[in-house]
């Protein structure tokens, strides 16, 4: 008789379509280097109520992102590179420590909803 495969975990690829990334409440410095991996396919990425203060550049080769929550960090600048960022719809910096948001954010075409209310905006 011959064996009978089942759905088993370890016959599974290591590539998986992962769409949402959930990193709230966390205790982070940073933004994980896991979530690089998935950059082709990513779409919403939670960071929020972390103590995460800048934001690496890898993270805006992640195109297809549409939701990006970064609210309740300690982010003092939004990188020019948000411009990268061709999908976002909706972005939420909102209680961080931004003194202002970069021109070029204009480049996010798709974003119609921005929330950057509590932070020292000058700008």
């Amino acid at each position: 008789m011959a064996p009978v495969f089942r759905h088993c975990p370890c016959f599974w690829s290591e590539t998986y379509d992962i769409q949402v990334l959930e990193y709230s409440h966390c205790s982070l410095n940073d933004v994980p280097s896991e979530v690089f991996a998935y950059e082709r396919t990513l779409e919403e990425l939670f960071l929020d109520a972390n103590q995460i203060k800048d934001l690496p550049r890898p993270l805006f080769h992640c195109h297809g992102l549409k939701r990006l929550v970064l609210n309740d960090n300690e982010i003092q600048s939004i990188p020019p590179a948000i411009a990268s960022l061709i999908n976002l719809e909706s972005l939420d910096i909102s209680k961080n420590a931004i003194l202002e948001i970069p021109d070029n954010i204009k480049g996010c075409k798709c974003l119609h909803i921005f929330e950057a209310s509590v932070n020292p905006l000058g700008k």
